[in-house]
């Protein structure tokens, strides 16, 4: 008779920024872990071409979220940091209702009548209900992001994407069934989260204001959610139209590894967004830009490190990962995975930016990107380049016009200051280091494995060098996340 009682109160305790942090981080690591099972799972038992379709539909999707919910996965959490008003949670489901379902039925549609080239017009029915699943999980992990309760977050967000996929795909190969079970699967555990949420009192009144301010926050943004839509999934989609499964297998796999890195700085955009907008009631600015720019010089230092030695064996994880690897996929890997510190710093920022200002300041640096992303596609076709070649090309151009564009936003915002010839020296000794370091390592005769376990200590090495090295920076941070 206590159980539920029991369990309702862990999912609605709210915690400390470092211990939200850690709790999300380790959530972040399992997902990350689940995401690698299920990759190599379906690869190794139902052949590449299977998992390129579900990569394919899956990326697609969350890169979709945005504008599928009109913003709420972001705005939820911003507004409820605000202030915590029960009527925006009604008002949000409203919406779900009036604009997300009739979008998610306008997408059936088209994949139905057969106008988007890379989808099974087939499958178009069980794509829409997997869409439905991931969008009300979003809505509902904002929901509990916005009140700070990370237990109950970070408990769906696992069940949700790591462990039904996993326990789905065990049993079955079929993928219409597949993402059918799925996304009614994630519309059952939504809604029993919710009910945690709200043991009493499901429904409140329906107001038209809060429902006007849900709809101007997405409507305002709407070009940066398109825009972050093509960065995450426009390469892929693009080289789609062309391409076998096979090798969007290869791509979209490399992109889960360039966002696996998000399980460090994907919580921290987590819980510090409403966070931020309590900050900027409380006028502490100037102590988030300070937070920010100590965050940024650690990053940037230790997801390069990790891009040049990632970059130097990504073929052999893909071999070992998905059970093989074509000399297309090996170099694809090479290059991808060298977009992950412009990635981090792009994904880091974006929520200061959200958060800081109800202008859609993304908007602006997201529609360069997005822009450059398929003038470099469409531009390298122009010249005669393999389309695989130009897609890898136009992925990398847009996170490193994102990363510098949200850097330029952010010092603007918050008076973010210009590293010093310390910082550039110390970058340039460790990348350096690194670079010297895998040289000699690739003199080496050993096999597979050795070399990528070899690589991979002194990769560990490098980056606790950069820990110690850091550790003023660390302080500093540890001091400014206790004020916010």
């Amino acid at each position: 008779m206590t159980k539920r009682p029991q369990i309702t109160s862990l999912i609605k305790r709210q915690f400390s920024l470092k211990t939200d942090y850690l709790i999300t981080s380790a959530n972040g690591l399992a997902v990350l872990i689940g995401v690698f099972v299920l990759n190599g799972l379906i690869a190794r038992k139902y052949g590449l071409e299977v998992l390129g379709e579900f990569l394919l539909v899956k990326r697609t999707t969350l890169s979709l979220i945005g504008i599928l919910l009109l913003g709420m996965n972001i705005g939820l959490p911003s507004m409820l940091g605000r202030s915590k008003d029960r009527k925006l949670e009604v008002n949000a489901f409203l919406l779900y209702a009036i604009y997300t379902i009739p979008l998610i039925a306008v997408v059936v549609f088209i994949v139905r009548m057969g106008l988007i080239p890379g989808f099974t017009p087939s499958n178009s029915f069980a794509y829409g209900l997997f869409m439905l699943g991931i969008t009300m999980q979003a809505m509902i992990y904002g929901i509990y992001r916005g009140h700070l309760k990370m237990i109950g977050a970070n408990g769906l967000q696992f069940l949700g994407t790591a462990m039904l996929p996993i326990v789905v795909f065990s049993f079955l190969g079929d993928l219409s069934t597949a993402f059918m079970i799925i996304g009614i699967g994630m519309l059952l555990l939504s809604s029993v989260a919710y009910s945690f949420q709200y043991t009493e009192d499901l429904i409140a009144p329906i107001n038209i204001g809060k429902l006007k301010k849900l709809m101007k926050f997405g409507f305002d943004r709407y070009i940066s959610f398109i825009a972050q839509f093509m960065l995450l999934a426009g390469s892929p989609l693009l080289v789609s139209f062309y391409n076998p499964y096979s090798d969007l297998a290869y791509f979209n796999s490399l992109i889960s590894i360039v966002r696996l890195f998000l399980f460090v700085i994907g919580p921290l955009g987590v819980v510090i967004l409403p966070r931020i907008g309590r900050s900027v009631q409380n006028n502490s600015i100037e102590l988030v830009g300070e937070g920010i720019g100590h965050l940024l010089e650690l990053i940037i230092l230790v997801s390069g490190v990790m891009a040049l030695f990632l970059s130097s064996m990504g073929g052999e994880i893909l071999k070992l990962w998905l059970g093989s690897v074509s000399e297309s996929g090996d170099w694809m890997a090479s290059i991808i995975l060298l977009t992950i510190p412009f990635y981090l710093v792009a994904e880091i920022l974006r929520s200061p930016i959200d958060g800081l200002s109800d202008k859609g300041y993304n908007s602006i640096i997201y529609f360069i990107a997005a822009a450059s992303l398929v003038i470099v596609f469409f531009g390298s076709l122009f010249f005669n380049i393999p389309v695989l070649n130009a897609g890898v090309y136009s992925f990398f151009v847009g996170y490193l016009v994102s990363a510098f564009g949200s850097v330029i936003v952010i010092r603007r915002m918050t008076g973010l200051p210009i590293p010093g010839v310390k910082y550039i020296v110390k970058i340039m000794a460790l990348f350096g280091g690194s670079l010297l370091i895998l040289g000699v390592i690739e003199t080496s005769t050993l096999g597979i494995i050795p070399v990528v376990g070899i690589k991979l200590a002194a990769m560990a090495s490098m980056i606790i060098i950069i820990l110690f090295l850091s550790m003023p920076q660390l302080k500093q941070l540890n001091s400014i996340s206790d004020k916010l």
